[in-house]
């Protein structure tokens, strides 16, 4: 990193974190000393002019069809991306037939998941465009964007068979490409996800069990986690569980019905996921029958971490570490 007082600064790290997702894992982050939040004017301003892939003995290397290739020599000028105009250039852009192929992360990052094009759009999702950019995703490469920003910080251009350029600056409309047929964006994904639901509930999951909550409200997660509050607890201890869990592995049921305390706290139906998400997995409370005869333990936790080490790195688990910090 060259800085703009002249200094060339080396990364701290380099790493896939946080692109947890397995076909995100193009991306490198670096992490490292080289800015500050100050206005380019201010005399104590820190901030990159130029990012350089520096060549070792052992560089960063491309996976191509021709094998691998080094990337050393590459680089990119960067500004203080506090001022308009300096966010982060497309580089490159691709245009498929949409696969989930790659979608989804280890459980331990579910954060990530969700997000995808099928996901959040279904059968909708047919193509995807995929934009590379030289840092970042939001205009200034640091805020978030969320999938219902296309029409925010996007525009498309097509040519008709006149060579008339059609441009598509709005998600949800149908864009006439004369001589070629019509085009609508669904909408952006892979992006943060748009929804104030726990990270433990899957609202994948929950629209596929229950297509009549998929024909009321699409893909629209915040609205099947409304639902799932509203309804679907109460309709799933009713039903025995069955489709209104809010996950594969969460028994209402079972929950409640081997906690009796929490029904003498008056912990109902609407509140079991919730309590078991706050409360209950701290507490080692069981969210399933096969979870009984095997339950996880501070002990067992332990072990899986240290047999794991992108855990350990993950969640800062020492090597000879004999418990785990809450």
């Amino acid at each position: 990193m060259e800085l703009n007082t002249g200094e060339w600064v080396t990364p701290l790290t380099a790493s896939l974190i946080p692109n947890g997702e397995y076909n995100e894992r193009q991306t490198v982050v670096l992490s490292g000393y080289w800015g500050n939040r100050l206005p380019p004017d201010d005399p104590d301003a820190l901030h990159p002019v130029r990012v350089s892939i520096s060549e070792t003995g052992d560089p960063l290397v491309f996976v191509t069809p021709q094998g691998l290739v080094s990337a050393a020599g590459l680089e990119i000028d960067s500004g203080n991306p506090y001022v308009e105009g300096n966010g982060p250039r497309i580089v490159a852009a691709n245009l498929d037939v949409y696969s989930d192929l790659g979608e989804g992360s280890t459980f331990w990052m579910i954060a990530s998941n969700g997000n995808s094009g099928s996901d959040l759009y279904g059968d909708e999702a047919q193509f995807r465009l995929r934009i590379y950019t030289s840092a970042g995703f939001s205009p200034d490469g640091i805020g978030s964007i969320l999938p219902t920003d296309f029409g925010r910080y996007f525009r498309l251009e097509a040519l008709d068979e006149s060579g008339v350029a059609v441009w598509m600056d709005e998600a949800g409309v149908d864009y006439t490409i004369a001589g070629h047929g019509s085009v609508r964006v669904v909408g952006l994904a892979d992006t943060v996800r748009d929804g104030n639901h726990p990270a433990l509930f899957d609202p994948v999951f929950y629209l596929r069990s229950n297509p009549d909550v998929r024909d009321a409200f699409g893909a629209d997660h915040d609205l099947a986690w409304s639902h799932y509050l509203q309804y679907g607890a109460g309709e799933a201890h009713a039903l025995g569980g069955g489709q209104r869990a809010p996950a594969p592995w969460f028994d209402i049921n079972h929950y409640l019905d081997t906690n009796p305390d929490l029904v003498e706290a008056d912990i109902t139906p609407e509140l079991a996921f919730l309590h078991f998400v706050n409360h209950g997995m701290m507490e080692f409370r069981a969210p399933n029958v096969p979870a009984v005869a095997d339950p996880a333990t501070p002990g067992s936790l332990l072990d899986y971490a240290l047999a794991s080490p992108d855990l350990m790195e993950a969640f800062g688990v020492a090597a000879g570490a004999t418990e785990l910090s809450p």
